[in-house]
């Protein structure tokens, strides 16, 4: 029904009421659109800090509207016990350390000398031969020569006895040959004990070895590197057991080592430290 339909008192009021209910309801909608598009946006937010912002940023200034705040710092960061800095820990702060000699530096790499001689050693004035008498140190270089890769083809050597050997019966004998660290595996102990050691101690995934195996002629999928690791794993067994062992014989072997206030006893509060002297740690 419009304005212009209306024909009495009763019709106008039922319009109005008509129009109230879709005002009501309209005005419904869209603050359940605005909840929506406000929790959609703050998850847009997240994703973008998630795959674009720093891993290691710091959040501790930033408010409710995810800006940095700048007026904030001095009463978050203020502490009313800390100390005043003197003289002796400002010059400390200040002091530079100091820089490490190139002989520091590589004390524990191992050293080669290389001796620079002359391929005619004669003098250049009346042609006698020259006689050395002593070395001048000129520098010291840093060589890196990259993880060598090799085939090692074993082979064994077969033996015949001739005194024993008849038209009818030969005996032979073969030279011993080492075990393998795995049956049917070409992979040595070192080989296995460099992957261990790239993707455990180092980090670096066994996807990243293959594609350096790969870079360098060696097409060895992370499958078979994966098989290598855990075929291999056996060998630890008597050190795992003789771990285990030795940690059973401790009276504590896991314990929250960090100094913190944990617990309140008598109003009082008390440390993790006084808490385990008390259990008699």
């Amino acid at each position: 029904m419009s304005i212009n339909e209306i024909k009495n008192f009763d019709e106008a009021i039922a319009l109005i009421q008509s129009l109230q209910n879709e005002n009501a309801r309209l005005k419904n909608k869209v603050e359940q659109q605005d909840v929506r598009i406000s929790n959609l946006t703050e998850m847009l937010i997240k994703s973008q800090k998630k795959m674009f912002g720093k891993s290691s940023e710091q959040t501790k200034y930033i408010d409710g509207s995810e800006q940095l705040s700048l007026f904030n710092e001095a009463e978050k960061e203020y502490v009313a016990a800390a100390p005043e800095p003197t003289q002796e820990t400002l010059v400390a702060v200040h002091t530079r350390k100091k820089k490490r000699t190139k002989a520091e530096i590589t004390a524990n790499v191992k050293h080669i000398r290389q001796v620079c001689e002359m391929e005619n050693p004669v003098c250049e004035e009346c042609g006698e031969e020259l006689t050395c008498i002593g070395e001048e140190f000129v520098r010291s270089e840093m060589n890196i020569i990259p993880a060598q890769m090799y085939v090692i083809d074993i082979y064994c050597k077969v033996y015949k006895c001739t005194h024993c050997t008849d038209d009818e019966l030969t005996k032979i004998f073969k030279a011993p040959v080492p075990a393998s660290i795995m049956k049917k595996s070409m992979a040595t102990a070192g080989t296995v004990a460099y992957i261990m050691q790239q993707k455990y101690q180092l980090g670096i995934p066994l996807y990243r070895q293959e594609q350096y195996l790969k870079a360098e002629g060696v097409e060895i999928g992370r499958n078979t590197l994966a098989n290598w690791i855990i075929r291999s794993s056996r060998w630890f067994g008597p050190l795992w057991n003789r771990i285990k062992e030795l940690l059973l014989q401790e009276k504590v072997i896991h314990a929250d080592e960090t100094m913190l206030r944990v617990l309140k006893r008598d109003g009082k509060q008390v440390d993790a430290q006084s808490i385990l002297q008390r259990q008699g740690f």
